[in-house]
This record gives structure tokens, sequence and C-alpha cells, in this order.
């Protein structure tokens, strides 16, 4: 089971200055009121639907973002600059409001594309089965077994740190700078995964945002990194001090 993070303002971990100097960020989403990119890397995400600013972990004013779970969600339209390979390294925190019982999940960061012959990509999700699912996966079907397992989830209501690692060679997911599997890294050739980047939701199979998707939760500090983060480096940002 994962480590559950018992008070925001608790910091068990503290980055040095040089800690990520040689890391690559290639986007933050700090949803602090608006879904700008701070890296100035990619485009600024669009908001659909009612997306609000909220109070993040630490109670700052419009500090993260509210997804409403119906139709709500952000817009990333970066090309193929976030896809696996590039993005080594995808991590945020979210608050997961309530559990789903019907055919729907909370997924918190999506770029993903899924039909008959490929599915390819990286997600994270709370799924309808109180499941935590993290994956970054491969060019088509039969590579399926490879991905992380699934962690039992029923922390709703109170926030977390989630990060998926991909180092070419092995995928690490964490929880709350904790890892919880390692599993291995999918082929090296991908299928397109041009479709925009999306936060608070996933694409169905026809590119358009899934209505069995949208999250009823608060997201904060979305980052993507270029290189793969080392297990201390996450941890710091898991831990990382109020301001």
């Amino acid at each position: 089971m994962y480590k559950k993070l018992l008070s925001p303002v608790v910091v068990l971990a503290l980055a040095s200055p040089c800690a990520f100097a040689e890391v690559e960020l290639l986007a933050h989403f700090e949803l602090n009121g608006n879904a700008l990119d701070s890296s100035g890397n990619v485009a600024d995400g669009q908001i659909f639907g009612n997306v609000t600013a909220v109070p993040d972990r630490c109670d700052n004013p419009n500090g993260a973002m509210y997804f409403d779970g119906n139709s709500s969600y952000i817009k990333v339209t970066d090309g193929t600059f976030l896809t696996p390979r590039k993005a080594a390294t995808v991590c945020l925190r979210a608050n997961v409001l309530e559990p789903y019982r019907i055919n729907k999940g909370h997924v918190l960061v999506s770029k993903y594309k899924s039909d008959s012959s490929y599915q390819t990509g990286f997600t994270i999700l709370v799924d309808n089965a109180d499941n935590l699912r993290m994956w970054s996966k491969g060019k088509n079907l039969t590579e399926l077994s490879d991905f992380p397992d699934m962690l039992d989830f029923n922390d709703y209501g109170n926030w977390n740190h989630f990060c998926l690692v991909d180092d070419n060679t092995n995928i690490t997911t964490y929880v709350n700078g904790y890892p919880y599997d390692v599993k291995t890294s999918p082929d090296g050739v991908y299928a397109d995964t041009s479709i925009p980047l999306l936060i608070g939701a996933s694409h169905n199979g026809n590119g358009q945002p899934s209505s069995h998707s949208f999250a009823t939760a608060y997201i904060d500090d979305v980052r993507i990194y270029a290189d793969p983060l080392t297990s201390n480096q996450v941890k710091n940002i898991a831990f990382e001090a109020c301001p």
C-alpha cells in the first residue's frame, strides 16, 4: 500500500538548489487559476466546461483547479512535443473527490490514442472500480501486459501526488513520492500521439474527449519532463514545502 501524505506542510525531503539543474522541463501547468504553461515551451491550455479556481493543498487561494466531472477539461494542443520518449516523466497532484460507480473513470491527465489496432501514449487515472492506473503504452495491443499493475485506491477527498517515469528500459510509478510498481518499458516505436494533451479527461476512439473520462477532482502542478526523474527527485517534488 502506498504511503499517504499526512500533512501538506510536513516536508520529508527538500530539493537542493542543484537538484533539477540538468533536468529538462517540457511543460508545467501550475493551474493557479489558469491553464498557462509556465515553462514557455508549449501552447497554453484551453479551458472547456466548468473548470474553476480553488485553494490548493496548502490553502493558497486560486492555487489549483476544480473539474466538475461534466464535460470539463483543459486541452493543450502540443502536436508531438509531449509524446512518450520525449516526455519521460509525468507528475501531478490531485484530490479525487468521489468514486465512480458507473461506466466512468477520473482521468487526471492523458495524451493517449486508442483504436482497434493501437493503444499508445500515457495516462494517469482512477477507474470506476477504485483502481489507480498509470501507464505509458507502446505501439500495439500485444504489449499491454507489460505495464504497471493497478493499485487499490480509496483516498477520496485527500490530496495525493502521482508520478510516472519511463527511462526507456523500465516504467516506474510513484504515489506520494514512493514507488509502487516497476515494469518493462514498451517498444520504442509509437503510433500517432499528435492528439492534444488533456487534463481532466482522455480521448475516445474518434479523437474527442470521452464522456466516460471526465474527472471530478481538484488538480494541480502538472509537470512533464524530458528526462526520467530519479526516485529522490520524485520524492523532492512530492514533499515540496508549501509556499
